[in-house]
């Protein structure tokens, strides 16, 4: 090695702040972090074979690799976030998402906008906005405000975004509604149906809250799902000042868009053109008439060895596994193989539990003892008759297993995040976000004024009244077993959020909330599924929210300013969906029946059977 051997350079951070005008877009650029210093910066080194040497040093920067090449360790303090042009394409994008969205939900094939291509949208849209509008300024009260303060800015864009995020998610406290008036023939009035979504969306807020030093401030609880979005942002608003380190030598911008353009002319293959793509059982074809072995590698079985090419199948249960941390992967894959290909066929084939009278791999049907489909008609479901007429009710062999791994899992998880994260989690309840000095990230956020555990206390509080007040007059259940769902809830809450924090992967205890509530409300379906209001979409609501405060955090977003556009934008959006939920009701004939255009086909029937067996 050659002994004249230069030491690696570092970079520290620029923490100075020109305060003459941030809004300009040079100036927002020079306070964000550049190629050379997102990488881990090398000298080039030959050595005696004439390769180069990189030798990486870290400067100031997060110590998880993948935080370090996505996250912008740099912070323009006085960048604009809430502007007139944020304001006014955010609550638009919010209010259009939550009436599209909520009236094509029930039909029987419901579309939904995804985010992302508002998020892409909301780009030039700004950029037009931030060239016509007017620059002048002027006073309101003792503020100083403009139209078109500066050009449009990374945060406004991401302030968009998270509108429309929280926009696009599905309040499940309207099925409720629906279904009281479609098969209970109940109507609801308008302010307990609201104070009922409401409540359940705005419940998460506290827990939220409280959660942020457990799952938004320590470095590990690094929420996955939320880089790619950041990329995006860095890619459509920041220059790059070279190629010469990057895959290819192509710049950001230029790889999403041949990424892009591969990914829309591969998906015409499995989409369209060879739907066999989609799921291909090669195995099966080799003895199509061969009953077991379509049953271990069939679609409708247990795949083994099956081919999938078609991305929205690959997904659709993990996420992508682009995000999810290899260790993750490998957890999930020999548990898999483990559980699904070798004990669940060892178990149905043995016979036990009669198992071998309904089909092997099916896992959303219940089945009559004489291995005939239990009925999805609720009007069915719902009659005592039919149930006593079928009974007892069998479950498949993979319905059981996964039910109850399950079960054991919420277990497991617990006892993990005690004897792994017991020691973090108490030093984490005594340590501010300002004593975090070792996280570069958490260092640029406490310049910010910081919001109070008490505010979300305080809607917490709010929502759990208004709770009591809708079950109470609403009639949706007792309003006592509250003090049931939502302690289950705060329970389960941070063991499930470590997890997802860590590797996207949502491990929620669906089956414990369900037998907790399957017992209670034995044969009060419209019961069952308040209580899982509650216990279940609660923890769901309050890891969404935690998840757009790790965004918030990595975009160097005022937590204040992010409390006060999620609460809003809730709020609004709440009432737009419910008012679509009341006009469908009340203009919709033949509601959530089969024969009809408004199947209600994205309501889950489980609840139904899960009501009527008990």
């Amino acid at each position: 090695m050659n002994g004249n051997h230069q030491a690696p350079r570092t970079i520290e951070p620029d923490h100075r702040h020109n305060h003459d005008h941030r809004c300009n877009d040079q100036q927002g650029e020079k306070n964000q972090t550049s190629p050379d210093d997102v990488f881990f910066l090398y000298d080039h080194t030959p050595d005696v074979f004439g390769d180069e040497l990189n030798n990486y040093t870290d400067c100031e920067q997060s110590s998880y690799e993948e935080i370090a090449g996505i996250v912008s360790n740099k912070d323009d303090y006085d960048m604009v976030t809430i502007t007139f042009r944020s304001c006014l394409i955010g609550v638009l994008y919010a209010g259009l998402v939550s009436l599209v969205n909520k009236y094509l939900l029930y039909k029987r094939y419901s579309y939904s906008v995804p985010p992302f291509v508002l998020l892409l949208l909301t780009f030039p849209i700004g950029k037009l906005l931030g060239w016509c509008l007017p620059k002048r300024h002027f006073n309101i009260l003792e503020w100083k405000v403009s139209f078109n303060p500066c050009p449009f800015t990374i945060k406004e864009h991401a302030i968009v975004y998270i509108m429309v995020y929280i926009a696009s998610e599905i309040v499940a406290a309207n099925d409720i509604v629906i279904v009281k008036q479609a098969y209970y023939y109940q109507k609801t009035y308008f302010a307990w149906g609201l104070l009922l979504a409401l409540s359940s969306q705005l419940m998460g807020y506290g827990m939220a809250g409280v959660l942020r030093r457990f799952l938004v401030w320590p470095s590990p609880m690094i929420w996955p799902a939320n880089l790619p979005v950041i990329a995006l942002l860095r890619t459509l608003h920041e220059d790059e000042q070279s190629t010469s380190v990057r895959w290819l030598k192509l710049s950001r911008i230029k790889f999403f868009l041949l990424a892009a353009i591969c990914q829309a002319i591969y998906y015409w293959f499995p989409g369209y053109i060879m739907p066999v793509l989609a799921s291909f059982s090669w195995m099966c074809m080799i003895s199509p008439k061969n009953v077991i072995l379509a049953q271990l590698t069939g679609y409708n079985g247990l795949g083994m060895g099956s081919l999938v090419f078609d991305w929205n199948n690959l997904t659709q249960d993990v996420g992508s596994p682009i995000l999810i941390p290899r260790w993750a992967l490998i957890n999930v894959l020999v548990g898999f193989v483990c559980l699904i290909w070798i004990l669940l066929p060892i178990t149905y084939f043995a016979g036990l539990f009669n198992f071998k009278t309904v089909p092997i791999g099916i896992t959303w049907w219940h089945f009559t003892s004489d291995g005939n489909y239990l009925t999805e008609n609720v009007n069915e479901l719902i009659n005592a008759t039919y149930i006593e007429m079928h009974k007892p009710i069998v479950l498949s062999c993979a319905t059981a297993m996964t039910d109850y791994i399950t079960f054991t899992a919420l277990a497991s998880l617990s006892v993990h995040t005690v004897l792994y994260h017991g020691k973090d989690i108490i030093q984490y309840l005594q340590t501010s976000l300002k004593k975090r000095e070792n996280d570069i990230h958490c260092t640029l956020m406490a310049k910010y004024p910081e919001v109070p555990e008490w505010w979300h206390i305080v809607v917490f509080s709010v929502a759990f009244i208004l709770a009591i007040i809708a079950c109470k007059f609403g009639h949706f259940m007792p309003w006592y077993y509250l003090f049931v769902a939502v302690p289950f809830a705060c329970l389960c809450v941070l063991p499930v959020g470590i997890v997802q924090a860590m590797t996207t992967i949502p491990i929620l205890p669906i089956f414990v909330a369900r037998t907790i509530a399957g017992e209670i409300f034995e044969g009060d379906p419209v019961g069952l599924m308040s209580f899982m209001i509650y216990a279940y979409e609660t923890i769901i609501q309050a890891l969404f929210l935690t998840s757009i405060f790790k965004f918030g955090h990595f975009m160097k977003i005022s937590s204040r300013t992010l409390f006060i556009v999620q609460l809003s934008i809730t709020i609004v959006s709440v009432i737009i969906k419910y008012g679509i939920v009341d006009y469908i009701i009340d203009s919709v004939p033949n509601l959530c029946l089969e024969n009809s255009d408004w199947t209600c086909s994205i309501i889950n029937k489980k609840p139904f059977v899960v009501a009527a067996v008990g």
